[in-house]
């Protein structure tokens, strides 16, 4: 007689995941993540974590029917630079290990310096939003080799991280009539040249071993559905390069008023739903505003996201390099309480109001911002530019002392090599 019992298994190339990525530095709060399938019968699994030959977690954890297990312990990585093998060892009492232990390789550096990591692509805005009009109708040519060779392109200037800003986006802001990037079997295709960038960003990025977030909704009201994220996984999720994912919904941390505040919940259902697909991948999200107090302690009782990148304004022209180091100075706090990653979202363009980048207004107070204005998104060509007293490396040097990761709004349309097929951006 047969007994049905639990089967449990873990895979190194899939059940295994650190944040932040390797290589890491001695000062960042390194956190291991680990799932185990169990495609048997409920059961209790031991789940022991290494750092070499040092035992550094040790959980016992019962996991149901055709479920994963989530484990996740954080380590102090002081006086420890170098090469290390993190190990995850199966024990159960009952039932069956299909493999007992997964392996993965971490890089610990002294430091890093102040550069940036990588940032986001888009892959098509609405044709009707006009801050775009710089560099959408290049960015839309873009075949799926273009985008492998972009992605390869950016590898080579030391971006690591890609972030895929939205998959499904509107074709245009006035009929909000929804599209995908990728050949959806829920939403018609968008009107982009790519047949499917998103795997053709993948497969290029596991080649140079770089990690990718795939945007899940879009920051125009379209939050994501659980259909559409199941859908992204299954087609996806082979790739060792999709690190996690992003959710594109853009939130506010200034405003203090509780009905705000809730919006924040929105996350929870998506949060939840990626939790149950893949448990070790992480979220990211990108909110921004200087966080008052009151969403500081309503932010210490939610937990719906595990890599907090906020906008740094200063592209928008709503913050002063200073006012973004205290913003993550402010942040860095609260995600020690929380235990909660902090990664930078330093802008690369400027929001101006002219082609040329003429923006009269450079320096204003958010409150005095010009929101009605013909805006254009550019490089930041004006307002400091690159380098300068309120340049592009300021900023990132300004967030540096406070993230594990520097990632950029954006790469496509504002980074593009001399000789690129497509000028996207313009000369």
């Amino acid at each position: 007689m047969n007994i049905p019992k639990p089967i449990f298994n873990i895979q190194s190339d899939f059940d295994i995941c650190t944040i932040p990525y390797s290589p890491i530095t001695e000062k960042d709060n390194l956190e291991i993540r680990a799932q185990i399938l169990n495609s048997g019968v409920a059961g209790d699994v031991t789940v022991e974590i290494f750092l070499d030959k040092n035992l550094i977690s040790q959980k016992n954890i019962r996991i149901e029917k055709d479920t994963y297990g989530f484990v996740n312990t954080f380590v102090n990585l002081k006086e420890k630079s170098g090469s290390h093998i993190i190990t995850v060892k199966l024990y159960a009492d009952f039932g069956e290990i299909i493999n007992s232990q997964a392996t993965l390789q971490l890089e610990v550096k002294k430091e890093n310096l102040p550069v940036l990591n990588g940032g986001y692509v888009m892959l098509g805005p609405p044709n009707d939003r006009k801050p775009c009009d710089t560099y959408r109708d290049e960015l839309k040519k873009f075949t799926d080799e273009d985008w492998k060779n972009y992605i390869s392109e950016m590898h080579k200037i030391g971006q690591e991280c890609i972030i895929i800003m939205v998959s499904q986006q509107y074709l245009t802001l006035a009929e909000k009539e929804l599209v995908a990037h990728y050949p959806s079997k829920l939403i018609k295709k968008s009107d982009i040249t790519a047949k499917d960038p998103i795997k053709a960003i993948l497969s290029e990025a596991e080649k140079n071993g770089q990690k990718v977030f795939i945007g899940v909704g879009n920051q125009f009201g379209h939050k994501g559905t659980i259909e559409e994220m199941t859908e992204l996984y299954e087609m996806y999720k082979d790739f060792k390069s999709f690190y996690g994912w992003y959710f594109a919904t853009e939130l506010r941390m200034d405003l203090p008023d509780k009905e705000h505040l809730e919006k924040w919940q929105l996350y929870n259902y998506l949060y939840n739903h990626a939790r149950t697909l893949c448990p070790v991948k992480p979220i990211i999200i990108s909110p921004m505003g200087m966080p008052c107090e009151e969403f500081c302690e309503y932010f210490k009782d939610i937990y719906f996201c595990d890599i907090l990148m906020p906008q740094d304004w200063v592209g928008q022209c709503a913050f002063h390099i200073e006012d973004s180091e205290e913003m993550h100075k402010r942040l860095l706090q609260l995600c020690k309480i929380t235990q909660k990653h902090l990664w930078a979202n330093c802008e690369s363009f400027n929001f101006t109001d002219t082609p040329d980048g003429k923006w009269e207004n450079w320096g204003c107070t958010f409150k005095d911002f010009p929101w009605d204005a013909p805006r254009v998104l550019v490089p930041r060509f004006r307002g400091g530019g690159m380098i300068g007293e309120q340049g592009f490396d300021k900023q990132i040097k300004a967030a540096y002392p406070y993230v594990e990761k520097i990632m950029t709004f954006m790469l496509s349309g504002f980074f593009c090599p001399p000789d690129f097929n497509i000028k996207c951006g313009g000369d």
